[in-house]
């Protein structure tokens, strides 16, 4: 990446879809959890591309239980259940599944160091699951990738909402209008845009049919490796 923008601060990452294209590993270790507590829901692709409308995997789960035909009531005890027990599923899935992160990802944030931007990441999903993801994509000192780093237990409000992005841009003490934010669902693209952050759009199998009316760019990926 040549420095064509010599004005930009900041680089935003979202996590899952973004950095890597982690919602199959996610669909598949729901439908795990659900198995195990004797559930008899499975997603398929196309009802978890539906659901990716809300964010966060509890919210998911909940959403689910009271819009089906069979409303189930689930305790939202029992809910954190099933979704702790899916995050194990998931972790012990990535290495598996050798998840990677997403071709041109490496090499931007190559460029990026080279051109003293900053990088930040602004994610609805846990430390525990972007930790473990990022360690097997980046390394065990993944973190001295990122200058700050908001997850859900930072910054609990989900997007649309665009905190875990005000709070990013604080943490980073850059002006949003000269930074940058990456993400691949409508909700993600609605919390950065609120924050005042223009936002580049990478979909994949989950989010490639979906609309994005107020993205700057919509492409299908950043690079090809």
């Amino acid at each position: 990446m040549k420095n064509t923008a010599p004005n930009l601060e900041a680089l935003i990452f979202d996590v899952d879809g973004t950095l890597a294209d982690t919602e199959e590993t996610h669909r598949l270790a729901f439908n795990r959890s659900f198995e195990h507590f004797k559930l008899k829901w499975c997603w398929s692709k196309s009802e978890y591309r539906d659901l990716l409308k809300i964010s966060g995997g509890k919210e998911r789960i909940k959403y689910y239980s009271f819009n089906r035909k069979e409303k189930d009531s689930l305790s939202n005890s029992f809910i954190n259940e099933i979704h702790n027990y899916k995050n194990l599923i998931y972790q012990s899935s990535l290495e598996e599944r050798k998840i990677k992160l997403r071709p041109g990802v490496s090499s931007l944030i190559t460029d990026l160091h080279r051109n003293k931007i900053k990088i930040g990441i602004a994610t609805s999903s846990s430390f525990n699951n972007i930790n473990r993801l990022l360690s097997i994509c980046i390394g065990k000192y993944w973190q001295d990738t990122f200058n700050e780093i908001e997850t859900s237990d930072s910054t609990p409000a989900k997007k649309p909402d665009p905190r875990v992005y005000k709070s990013i841009i604080s943490r980073l003490n850059v002006n949003p209008k000269y930074s940058i934010a990456i993400e691949d669902t409508p909700n993600g693209l609605q919390s950065a845009n609120c924050a005042g952050l223009k936002t580049i759009v990478t979909v994949h199998e989950m989010t490639k049919n979906l609309d994005f009316p107020n993205a700057t760019l919509v492409v299908d990926s950043i690079g090809t490796a």
